[in-house]
């Protein structure tokens, strides 16, 4: 076989292997790119906490399930909490009756058809919800109108935890 000639000078054959080599550089460079961007991806996977397999995302998604069950139990319960606190009735604690004076008073010591202010105290955590409250006349009485109990419903609890009745009166039929 024969040699081609370009009729080039030795200088611009050195050029013309030096781009042959240039290539090889090139496809050396365009490697280490590739190799450059997939440690990238790698560790963004890492930083993300991507799993590099079939195993480990069955892993990560049986992490997030169970997660996600521990949440969704939490929420259960705190609404089934926050539903007995709702059906849960208010514990009475003290029941007063205030005079005109501001003179806390008991039961006994009221006249009959005084007008007075009932106080009712609740336990802690009862505001905003309501109270039903039943008075019973004292065996052998009925309260005026021939009735043996009051009956006062829905009365809102305040945010002292209190119920209070204006312009109470108790007044009870002669016999």
């Amino acid at each position: 076989m024969g040699t081609v000639s370009t009729g080039a000078s030795s200088a611009e054959k050195g050029s013309f292997s030096g781009g042959v080599s240039g290539e090889k550089r090139q496809k050396k460079s365009s490697s280490s790119e590739d190799t450059r961007e997939q440690k990238k991806v790698l560790k963004k996977a890492a930083q993300e906490a991507t799993p590099f397999c079939e195993e480990c995302q069955k892993k990560k998604e049986e992490e997030q399930s169970a997660i996600a069950g521990e949440e969704t139990k939490k929420e259960e319960q705190q609404a089934e909490e926050e539903k007995e606190d709702e059906e849960k009735e208010p514990q009475i604690l003290n029941v007063y009756w205030i005079d005109e004076q501001g003179g806390m008073r008991n039961l006994s010591e009221l006249l009959s058809g005084q007008i007075v202010t009932m106080r009712i105290d609740v336990e802690d955590g009862m505001e905003g919800k309501t109270l039903d409250v039943t008075i019973k006349a004292p065996e052998g009485k009925t309260f005026k109108g021939g009735e043996k109990q009051q009956n006062y419903t829905n009365l809102l609890i305040e945010c002292d935890n209190t119920v209070y009745i204006d312009d109470f009166c108790l007044e009870y039929e002669n016999k």
